[in-house]
């Protein structure tokens, strides 16, 4: 079990490095009302927010941007009665999407205005569900379902909503 940890370590996340494509989301919350955080989802290559208002659609809106950039790649697709409608919207497809170097510096400003923040970049999609590692002030936690994820964007927001 050792050798296969060893072979399959990823080097440190650091996601203000350059990557070929970068799944990283930057998720801001301008405003929790309740238990429902909105506010938007940022990506290197998405020269524009995308808006969100609850878990629902954040979590939506983070699968349909890893389907779009086609990573990480799903093992196998997600149950559903039908296909969600992305037409007419900035998430029907990668059109105006910036996959050159320049998208890079325009996400680092992004970041350093923000002011309640988490950035989660899920690793892998596997058994229906999504593995990664979120960062927030002070703070790496690994996840190994969305709903984990979820779990600690709440905490997270509890426990900055404290220190307001």
């Amino acid at each position: 079990m050792g050798k296969i940890a060893e072979k399959t370590k990823r080097k440190k996340l650091n996601f203000v490095e350059r990557n070929v494509i970068q799944t990283g989301l930057l998720i801001t919350f301008e405003k929790v009302q309740g238990e429902e955080p909105e506010g938007i989802i940022y990506n290197v290559h998405i020269p524009y927010g995308i808006h969100y208002q609850g878990y629902g659609e954040l979590f939506l809106k983070m699968e349909r941007i890893y389907n779009l950039l086609e990573r990480p790649q799903a093992e196998f697709e997600m149950r559903s009665w039908k296909k969600t409608d992305w037409k007419d919207t900035p998430l029907e497809n990668t059109e105006g999407w910036n996959f050159s170097d320049s998208c890079f510096e325009e996400f680092k400003r992004m970041f350093a205005c923000c002011k309640r923040w988490v950035y989660a970049e899920t690793l892998f999609r596997r058994h229906g569900s999504w593995q990664g590692v979120m960062k927030a002030v002070g703070t790496t936690l690994y996840y190994r379902s969305d709903l984990e994820l979820m779990h600690f964007i709440s905490e997270y927001l509890r426990e900055t909503g404290k220190k307001k």
